[in-house]
């Protein structure tokens, strides 16, 4: 990449060392390009490390160009995707400006590519990625409204786990109108050669810009070169269009071992479009026509005769033909979609304005529905629904928010008042039927459409009238547990591979963790290093086998006083039945939204998580009940002790969607929830952990459940 800036400008002054902006100490250049110079350096006050991005003189010394980054760098800050480069402030002083945001530890997709045979990829090795950066975007557009506008390889990092980070959302295209980096056209925004027509001629941002630079960065991963690479590449973005994938390894004769397949030649060329509205107009479009699953048809145009001016999206309706599937949901990321039998409905309910909280813990009915919730963070002043809302409210939606339709199959895009100018226009709409439930690949077995089962009769159980009765709550007499009756349903699981998964039979879950008075009444003593007087703290330190020990000797106390029904014994919870209790017919990252700070939870407060404040650090776990309940009445299932789940950890089994048990043999047993020491993202409802079966911690307990016996 050619570079148009003096380098020593934002170089200039800095060593290692050197302590900036009162609070980061530079520990050594990350890399440099045409949008500035990278610093690692150690936030002092966090104590934590960050990247520090440095703005070349040209913009540091823009009043305007500084107005438009600080207005680019507070939508990025709504940005909070665990595929997406969170960014944590703008910094300015007189003489210099920068952003801090994310450091990972990890290379572009660029080096990598550099380092492979031929200096190419195959499909299969970027299929996971691609499927994150679709995620990625989808959330971005969707939720926020933010379109990249630089998407490119190198702004493609792959961290030490091994998955996307998106980087420079906004940014580095807001220096680049700042710079007119290519000295072709001050009112673009980007780099050319990933740029589609309309965002090189400075329309305004939409989807569909980041729809032909993703199709351009994927011509390149799998080719070596971008679709266009020398001469006048403004003339040949609106005239010309670009060779096959495999006529370009052709001609640049690479040999590759791996062949190029069709669906990936159409869709990249779909994408590559020049007028935005023969493009695929959302990511789960372009995903599904990836794996042929659907095909977008174009207007049939010569190059000569394509138009290139502003494009309305408001004008496009697409017909997506599903053959031989059933009931379809689209996720992507945390959008899902879940639908409980009993109360389908032909249309969403949308209320004009919020409904009355009422206690989640009042339950007069003890009904479990399901709602078709879509998590929410709003572009300004962010709303949270409160954690103690009935979970029969209607839950009101953004108006370009996903809406189902009655019974067609189509993708409605209707026309919509021109947004604000820090706004992208994104008015599609999809329904919950219209588009194919499809798992983003994360190396684990491929989602297969299950042949028709025939269900096994059921043994009629009978429920001891001492004992716990389906559809009510149940304390377990002498030992004072509290347990909510949770009703069956389906709910889609996980934090980035997204799969539905149906509960069939109805459980009761521990309203509270076990405390430390419960434990002792039955264990008959006391291992927490976090005693209180009260014992009403949770108990800490126990590992698996002893949680386990606990839910077999109280199993066996109650079977013998004749309370407990044939098949049912107390347990730890499934992981499945862990998160559908703990998102309680939510899809927000936590049961109350999609923000969390220590007003809310018990956890490291100095890292709020989706632009919640800063907070206290407790330091140890709370007595149980602290905060709020979930919807369901179900307390501190986010942070205070990490809580111990039944199932070995392991890649999820998509193919086992009906109450599945978890991996069949692992190292370890997963633990959900987080804890008081964790910080707040780690707390989410999907996120994931696991220990050594014997381990014992002082974060770890557990929550008790009463769940049928599974053979």
């Amino acid at each position: 990449m050619n570079d148009f800036f003096d380098f020593d400008q934002t170089l200039r002054g800095h060593i290692p060392g050197e302590r900036v902006f009162d609070r980061y100490k530079l520990i050594r250049t990350l890399g440099q390009g045409g949008m500035g110079v990278v610093w690692l350096a150690l936030d002092e006050q966090l104590e934590r490390e960050v990247a520090l991005k440095f703005l070349p003189e040209p913009v540091a010394h823009d009043p305007a160009a500084i107005n438009d980054l600080k207005r680019e760098t507070k939508k990025a800050l709504k940005l909070t995707h665990p595929n997406i480069v969170r960014i944590y402030d703008f910094l300015q002083n007189e003489q210099m400006v920068a952003v801090s945001m994310e450091h990972v530890d990890g290379l572009s997709l660029t080096q990598i590519r550099l380092e492979e045979p031929n200096q190419v990829f195959s499909t299969e090795q970027i299929e996971k990625w691609i499927g994150q950066i679709c995620v990625a975007l989808d959330y971005a557009h969707i939720n926020e409204q933010i379109a990249h506008r630089d998407l490119k390889p190198s702004n493609l990092l792959v961290n030490s786990k091994g998955d996307i980070k998106i980087t420079d959302f906004g940014i580095s295209a807001t220096i680049s109108d700042a710079t007119t980096y290519t000295q072709m056209n001050a009112s673009s925004s980007g780099t050319p050669v990933y740029m589609c027509p309309q965002q090189m001629m400075g329309e305004k941002a939409a989807p569909t810009d980041d729809i032909y630079s993703l199709g351009a960065t994927i011509y390149e991963l799998l080719t070596g070169r971008p679709p266009f690479f020398s001469g006048r590449i403004d003339l040949q973005l609106q005239n010309k269009i670009p060779p096959l994938m495999k006529e370009r390894r052709k001609e640049l004769d690479i040999k590759a071992e791996s062949q190029i397949p069709n669906s990936w030649e159409s869709t990249v060329a779909s994408c590559l479009e020049k007028a935005a509205e023969d493009r695929p107009q959302t990511l789960a479009e372009v995903w599904k026509s990836l794996h042929g699953i659907v095909t977008i048809s174009h207007s049939k145009k010569s190059p000569n005769n394509r138009k290139i001016g502003k494009k309305l999206l408001a004008t496009a309706c697409i017909i997506l033909l599903l053959g031989g599937i059933g009931t379809a949901a689209w996720y992507f990321g945390m959008r899902d979609f879940n639908e409980n039998p009993k109360t389908k409905q032909e249309s969403p309910v949308v209320a004009s304005s919020d409904k009355d909280s009422t206690d989640a813990h009042e339950k007069t009915t003890k009904e479990k529905t399901l709602q078709k919730d879509t998590p929410i963070i709003q572009n300004t002043t962010e709303t949270e629904t409160n954690p103690t809302q009935s979970k029969n409210d209607a839950i009101q939606v953004k108006n370009d928010r996903v809406s189902e339709t009655s019974s067609e199959k189509e993708l409605n895009i209707s026309d919509t008042a021109s947004p604000p100018e820090d706004e992208i226009p994104y008015s599609a709409t999809a329904s919950a039927k219209d588009i194919e439930k499809l798992a983003l690949p994360q190396d684990q077995e491929k989602l297969t459409t299950p042949q028709s089962e025939v269900e096994t009769p059921k043994e009629e159980i009978i429920f001891p009238k001492a004992g716990p009765q389906p559809e009510k709550d149940w304390i377990v007499p002498n030992y004072g547990v509290e347990m909510v009756w949770i009703e069956p349903g389906e709910f889609m699981m996980g934090e980035r591979s997204v799969h539905q998964v149906h509960i069939t039979e109805g459980f009761w879950m521990g309203a509270y963790e076990v405390t430390q008075k419960q434990w002792e009444s039955v264990m008959g003593f006391n291992p927490s290093k976090f005693r209180d007087a009260d014992g009403n703290t949770p108990i800490d330190q126990v590992s698996w086998s002893d949680a386990m020990d606990f839910c077999s000797i109280l199993t066996e106390i109650e079977r013998d006083a004749g309370r407990l029904p044939k098949g049912y014994e107390y347990s730890l919870p499934t992981e499945a039945q862990w998160e559908y209790a703990c998102k309680a017919g939510r899809n927000s990252f936590f049961s109350f939204g999609n923000r969390i700070d220590s007003s809310l939870a018990n956890f490291n407060g100095k890292y709020p998580f989706g632009g919640g404040r800063k907070g206290d650090y407790k330091q140890k776990p709370l007595p149980v009940g602290s905060f709020v309940p979930n919807n369901w009445g179900l307390y501190d299932m986010h942070g205070n002790v990490s809580e111990w789940c039944y199932d070995w950890y392991g890649k999820y089994n998509l193919r086992d969607t009906k109450d599945p048990m978890g991996a069949k043999k692992g190292s370890g047993h997963v633990s959900r929830g987080g804890a008081w020491h964790s910080d707040g993202e780690s707390c989410s409802s999907g996120a994931r952990d696991y220990e050594k079966a014997e381990n014992k911690n002082s974060y770890l307990g557990f929550r008790l459940a009463l769940r049928p016996v599974k053979n």
